[in-house]
């Protein structure tokens, strides 16, 4: 079983890549195709290079289902860091999408293990961790249509995210829901019990109506912030106005 270690590693390196996709769907409208090529040749190099690293701590540590979830969980950072640098924007973008992808990887984390419970229980722990990470895979290859249209619109204003007052808020929740059910599963079970399985079934839900109320949000700030502009220039020309007949009334 020893000789899965690569598969695994690679198939983690891939997973982790692919999550990284979706991180890009929302920035790619507003990026040149030089800065696209920038991202993805960084992408690939780290991808390549955190294969060889999982290699060895698996192969130091041996391959569990605590050294397996630590990698899943804590291999997302190279890649914000990556995209800060490559892509110039608030970082409440960054967190925001993070945050939203996070919820929808962990949707899948479920449903693979829904899949693997149902159809492929008692196997071997490293075969099971390497189908688990497959199906991971698949599942995301299969709503890939849907992943494209949601992250690609996922992103409202830049100037939305900007605002002090609610920016950061509104960027944060999804992220704060996505590491609190971290979490609640650092433990050594790869397939957690029926009843936490079931009640992550609501993560769609919470992921759409973040998504919503994001998009509404950005809406109401916009139509507030055109008001104002209204506003001011109805302002303007009221005191152009009583200047013009001022000078009138002088004349």
């Amino acid at each position: 079983m020893d000789n899965l270690i690569i598969p695994i590693c690679i198939l983690i390196t891939v997973l982790q890549v692919a999550h990284t996709y979706l991180r890009f769907l929302a920035f790619k409208k507003e990026m040149n195709q030089e800065d696209i090529q920038r991202l993805w040749y960084s992408v690939t190099g780290f991808a390549v290079l955190s294969c060889f690293i999982y290699y060895n701590i698996l192969n130091d540590l041996v391959l569990s289902t605590i050294t397996y979830k630590t990698l899943l969980i804590l291999g997302w950072i190279p890649y914000f860091f990556i995209f800060l640098l490559a892509i110039p924007r608030h970082i409440s973008l960054h967190i925001f999408v993070l945050g939203m992808s996070g919820i929808w990887s962990f949707f899948l984390y479920t449903l693979s293990s829904f899949i693997l419970i149902i159809f492929f229980n008692d196997l071997h722990y490293i075969l099971t961790t390497l189908l688990f990470t497959l199906i991971n895979i698949l599942l995301f290859v299969l709503l890939l249509p849907i992943e494209r249209r949601i992250f690609s619109r996922l992103l409202p204003l830049e100037e939305f995210f900007r605002d002090k007052n609610i920016g950061l808020y509104i960027a944060s929740l999804p992220l704060s829901i996505f590491i609190a059910h971290i979490i609640m599963t650092i433990d050594n079970t790869l397939l957690s019990s029926w009843e936490q399985r079931l009640s992550r079934f609501y993560l769609p839900l919470v992921f759409l109506c973040c998504y919503h109320y994001v998009q509404i949000a950005a809406k109401q700030y916009n139509e507030k912030k055109l008001l104002l502009i209204d506003n001011q220039q109805l302002s303007n020309e009221m005191v152009s106005l009583i200047e013009h007949r001022l000078m009138l009334t002088k004349k």
